[in-house]
């Protein structure tokens, strides 16, 4: 029987293209000839998801094949000879990874209640992470794609070792969430909005902070989640503007801090929008026609938990139940 180093090139890249990840790592292993091979060759990973969860004790490395197909590895970082073995193992993952990734997920753990000495080994830590996982990605010929990217970190400068590394043509949802702090933070973002891959996304979750740039740096956005320290007319009237005209506008969901029934949030609806209505599910609704468009309504609907939603609606729903403002 003929050994598979023995075998010629064409058989044994059949064979390859066929393994799954793990399965290519095992046979990667056997001998020198066939690591080589692999290595020159660079086939194609089966790998769909990655996610990387770091604190100051290891490194949790998940990765999926399919739905149902996962494998997880942990990486101690008590030392610099593991802390190396992962970013050798994570580089021959991405040296492999030429599909698109459906999802890409980084977490640095935060806990409340450290100490200084604490926090500061932490950000030690996160920082150290980030540089070498930003030199892995920035020297890429062909940028990482990816089509959903989680960054669960605590500030702007984190999030810049990564998503200006992600493919910009194929990104299209962006999760930041800061971690689970205490209180709502203050949360810049003027560089992350200046970015292709923020202007190309399609959809936006944020969870847990205040975001302060202008309101026209987020509704390009299909779906957009966000939350807000105040509202006022001018925001809510720039929003409109901004979204009338948007055909692919699914929802745009603002946080605030005026009650749902509160007076101040009448006031505003009432002298921005075309009228009010009533469906099953809300109280009240807000609504304005769309100039040229006679088959739908921008729509605007405030609930319990200080949540305001724009929407696109069909104005056949609206029609029968509608007050038009004077």
């Amino acid at each position: 029987m003929t050994s598979l180093n023995k075998m010629p090139d064409i058989v044994l890249s059949a064979i390859i293209e066929n393994l799954d990840y793990r399965s290519l790592m095992i046979l990667r292993k056997t001998c020198h000839d066939i690591r080589n091979f692999i290595d020159d060759s660079i086939p194609a990973s089966s790998i769909t998801e990655i996610q990387l969860n770091v604190n100051p004790e290891q490194v949790v490395l998940e990765f999926m094949y399919s739905e149902s197909v996962s494998q997880e590895k942990l990486y101690s970082l008590c030392g610099q000879e593991a802390f190396d073995l992962f970013w050798k193992d994570f580089e021959i993952i991405l040296k492999h990874q030429k599909l698109i990734l459906k999802s890409f997920s980084v977490t640095l753990e935060y806990r409340n209640g450290l100490n200084k000495l604490e926090a500061s080994v932490r950000e030690r830590v996160n920082l150290r992470f980030l540089s070498q996982l930003k030199a892995l990605l920035e020297p890429r010929r062909r940028p990482l794609q990816v089509e959903k990217l989680d960054l669960i970190m605590g500030d702007q400068e984190k999030i810049m070792c990564v998503l200006p590394y992600i493919d910009a043509d194929k990104i299209n949802e962006i999760m930041i969430y800061p971690g689970p702090k205490r209180e709502t933070v203050v949360f810049p973002l003027d560089k992350v909005v200046e970015t292709e891959q923020w202007k190309n996304a399609k959809k936006l979750a944020t969870s847990n902070f205040v975001v302060v740039e202008p309101i026209e740096k987020f509704t390009h956005f299909d779906n957009c989640r966000i939350f807000m320290d105040t509202i006022s007319v001018e925001m809510i009237q720039k929003l409109k503007e901004n979204l009338l005209f948007s055909k692919t506008l699914k929802s745009f969901e603002l946080n605030h801090r005026p009650h749902y029934q509160s007076p101040e949030l009448t006031h505003i609806f009432r002298t921005v929008f075309d009228g009010s209505f009533q469906d099953d599910v809300y109280e009240d609704c807000w609504f304005s026609r769309i100039p040229g468009d006679n088959e739908h309504a921008l729509v605007i609907r405030s609930c319990y938990y200080s949540w305001i939603t724009f929407s696109r609606r069909e104005w056949f729903m609206i029609k029968p139940n509608y007050e038009r403002f004077n």
